[in-house]
């Protein structure tokens, strides 16, 4: 990913398990644009992780309904969330 200030998105996610599947494709996605002519692609969760860890700023912001606040969550809660996702887990 670009790490220049222009490069900087963000989205919005009605859950969490949406937010990560999210993640899931844009790496996918990656995986295909760097190897196009591959029909099929193969990853494990490690390789998902360096991949989190080569954003640069990486977060998610969780509504937290009983302070109407979002609550910010980084790498780490990020991979456990992904773990979670990718082994079909309901998200804690």
């Amino acid at each position: 990913m670009d790490s220049g200030l222009a490069s900087r998105t963000w989205s919005d996610y009605d859950n969490v398990r949406m937010a990560m599947n999210a993640l899931i494709n844009t790496y996918e996605s990656k995986l295909k644009q760097l190897n196009p002519k591959l029909s099929e692609i193969e990853y494990d969760l490690n390789d998902l992780f360096s991949f989190v860890d080569s954003i640069n700023d990486i977060a998610v912001l969780v509504m937290s309904p009983g302070i109407n606040a979002y609550f910010p969550h980084g790498r780490d809660w990020i991979k456990q969330q992904l773990r979670q996702a990718v082994q079909g887990t309901p998200p804690q």
